[in-house]
């Protein structure tokens, strides 16, 4: 992967986890709206998702982090 590839792919990793903290607010007021419950067991399966997602993003997130450092101290020595 080439690095303005990789960079893309961290910033949209980013973007997609400041979304998902709105995503189960959203989820939450749909549940207090009474919604059937065929409704409800959708939106705890898409909660559970979200948050593994979430979890996931920020792992990926925190792992960019290191990457420059771990490129600098791939290069070889002169």
């Amino acid at each position: 992967m080439n690095v303005p590839q990789g960079k893309e792919m961290i910033r949209l990793v980013a973007e997609v986890r400041e979304l998902l903290p709105d995503l189960l607010l959203t989820l939450g007021a749909v549940e207090r709206l009474n919604p059937p419950p065929d409704l409800l067991a959708r939106i705890e399966a898409l909660r559970t998702r979200l948050k593994r997602v979430a979890e996931e993003a920020r792992r990926l997130e925190e792992a960019s982090d290191c990457m420059p450092a771990a490129e600098k101290g791939r290069q070889p020595r002169s």
